[in-house]
Order: C-alpha cells, then structure tokens, then sequence
C-alpha cells in the first residue's frame, strides 16, 4: 500500500475534523489515530463522495442517529483509556 496524502490535525470542540482531499484520488481512505479505540480503514472515496459514510463503533452500542452527508465520513468511536491502552499492550 502507498500512502499518498497524510494529515496530522486535532478535532475542534465538538470532535469535528475537515480534510481537504488531494486532487489525484486515492483508491482506498483509511483513518488511523492512537487515541481511538478502533481504527477505521478501507472507505471508498466514491462511496463517501456520493453517500457519505456513517462509521459505527463495533465494541459499544451506538446510541446516536448519526447521518452523513456526501462528502462526509462520521466516526463513532471514543478515545482509549488507561485502561484500553492496558488490554493492548497484553499478549
């Protein structure tokens, strides 16, 4: 896999993030940071492009009815805790 456009930013107040895509469009987007609970990979750009993408977190349940717009990805997740970052580190 090669990576074509990388960003680094924090989320405002409200946990919300833009990201201005590049102009060649990548075939996959994937979303990693070390303070989430779980990763988000293998989004379509044409899919979030059209539809928008809703991502739910897998571990808990997702009490919100959380849409997306075109153009939009929303991630449900929560930031790990000292607790989480335990569990990781086990064998």
């Amino acid at each position: 896999m090669k990576n074509i456009f990388e960003t680094r930013a924090r989320t405002d107040d409200h946990g919300s993030l833009s990201v201005k895509v590049p102009s060649s469009m990548p075939e996959h987007i994937s979303v990693f940071t070390p303070d989430l609970a779980q990763a988000v990979t293998q989004l379509s750009p044409s899919d979030v492009l059209r539809a928008g993408a809703v991502i739910p977190y897998r571990r808990g349940r997702n009490k919100s009815d959380v849409t997306a717009q075109a153009g939009e990805v929303v991630i449900l997740n929560h930031k790990l805790t000292a607790a989480d970052r335990m569990r990781q580190e086990l064998p």
